[in-house]
C-alpha cells in the first residue's frame, strides 16, 4: 500500500463575528477562517478536495454575510506554485460540499 502526502492549501479567507457561527457567544470576537483545500498524492495518484470561492462570489471585497473576504483565481494558482504542482496535473477532485466557497474554481480543473 502506498502512502499518501496531505498538503494544505490556501484559497482564501473570510473574517466573521464569532457569534454567527456560535449563537450568542463572543459577539464581538472577529475570526478569520481560511477557505482550504487539500493537494493529496500517492506518487502516483494526485487529488485536489475543495478549491475554494471565485472571485465572482465576493462584491466591493465582501463575501457571505457581507463578511470582508479574499478568494479567487490567483490564490489557486499561487497555492500550486508553492507546491510545484500545476492544475492539470489533478486527476480527482473531491468536492466536500457545493457551496461557493469550496466549488467557485471548478472550471480550472477538468
Amino acid at each position: 500500500m502506498m502512502a499518501w502526502k496531505i498538503i494544505p492549501l490556501m484559497f482564501g479567507w473570510i473574517e466573521v463575528p464569532k457569534h454567527l457561527l456560535t449563537t450568542g457567544l463572543d459577539a464581538e470576537l472577529m475570526i478569520k477562517f481560511l477557505y482550504l483545500g487539500f493537494y493529496l498524492t500517492n506518487g502516483k495518484d494526485r487529488v485536489l478536495i475543495d478549491n475554494g470561492i471565485n472571485c465572482r462570489y465576493i462584491v466591493n471585497g465582501k463575501a457571505w454575510a457581507g463578511m470582508y473576504a479574499e478568494g479567487g483565481e490567483h490564490l489557486i494558482f499561487n497555492a500550486f506554485k508553492r507546491i510545484n504542482v500545476s492544475l492539470n496535473d489533478i486527476d480527482t477532485v473531491i468536492y466536500t460540499h457545493l457551496h461557493n466557497d469550496h466549488v467557485g474554481n471548478c472550471h480550472l480543473f477538468s
